[in-house]
């Protein structure tokens, strides 16, 4: 083989690899759906029932993967929004990554908290599970669900996460949800709230909504008998355009509060609640 015939060759062959590792990293780089999943228990520390007498404080916040209204993405400013807390909803959730983060950010965060932690991927990319839910709990699990949300225009991947929290007077389902913003927004919100109205009480709906009280799907659910929840205002008041939730039934609402301390462009709602007897 000639010199010249070498080097053609060799220069094809360069070309091909080159074209083989940018479609790879094409590939790669495409966001795919987590998909459905079911498990028993959850990651963390030992846990203990909650006794009956208890108070119990839900809260749902959007952490909008720790990066706060300055750009600047701190964990640490997320958990002290959630000191206190008894369970939460996260979403917005990162998770592990190749190029140096080893574990998602619930689990970092139920570190920081002392909390047992469940993270609900809703995307897969760069072949891990890459961005979704949470769920962080001083109570134990029995069981969950991971639900895909219905998808006809949108993008992006949603789902819901169904788990089943042990409490020494028996259990309360807790449900955990991030609707889309825009083309989708109907169908999943309308499954959302399907699915917590089959669910018996003692339940739980933590979620990012992207609803407001205004919403006719939300004002419906809010004017049902039984049924208490808070976006942040004191029950039973709501605050218009606000939505993030946490709605219960068969729960006697106590108190709600709010903490906007910059970590997210969300605030954490929370409605505390008497321990069911």
């Amino acid at each position: 083989m000639t010199r010249t015939r070498r080097r053609l060759v060799l220069a094809a062959g360069g070309g091909v690899l080159v074209a083989a590792i940018a479609l790879s990293v094409w590939i790669g780089s495409i966001r795919g759906p987590a998909g459905p999943a079911t498990g028993f228990g959850i990651a963390g520390i030992g846990l203990q029932p909650v006794a009956t007498g208890d108070r119990l404080v839900f809260a749902n916040y959007n952490i909008r993967t720790g990066r706060g209204l300055d750009d600047q993405r701190d964990l640490d400013r997320t958990a002290a929004c959630l000191k206190g807390i008894t369970v939460a909803g996260l979403n917005e959730v990162r998770g592990s990554a190749w190029y140096g983060r080893d574990r998602d950010q619930a689990e970092t965060l139920a570190e920081k908290l002392g909390m047992g932690y469940l993270f609900a991927p809703t995307e897969r990319r760069w072949g891990r599970e890459h961005f979704g839910n949470a769920l962080l709990t001083k109570i134990p699990v029995s069981e969950w669900l991971r639900i895909q949300l219905p998808r006809q225009h949108s993008d992006s991947h949603r789902n819901m996460l169904l788990a089943d929290l042990v409490l020494t007077s028996g259990r309360v389902a807790v449900l955990v949800a991030h609707v889309d913003t825009r083309a989708d927004r109907e169908i999943q919100l309308a499954a959302v709230i399907a699915m917590f109205r089959t669910l018996r009480e003692p339940a739980v709906l933590i979620g990012d909504l992207n609803a407001g009280p205004e919403h006719p799907d939300i004002a419906r659910l809010l004017a049902t008998p039984g049924i208490v929840g808070t976006n942040g205002a004191k029950p039973p008041a709501e605050l218009p355009g606000k939505v993030e939730w946490v709605i219960a039934k068969g729960l006697k609402a106590l108190d709600a509060s709010r903490c906007d301390n910059g970590a997210s462009d969300h605030p954490r709602v929370a409605l505390e609640v008497a321990t069911p007897r």
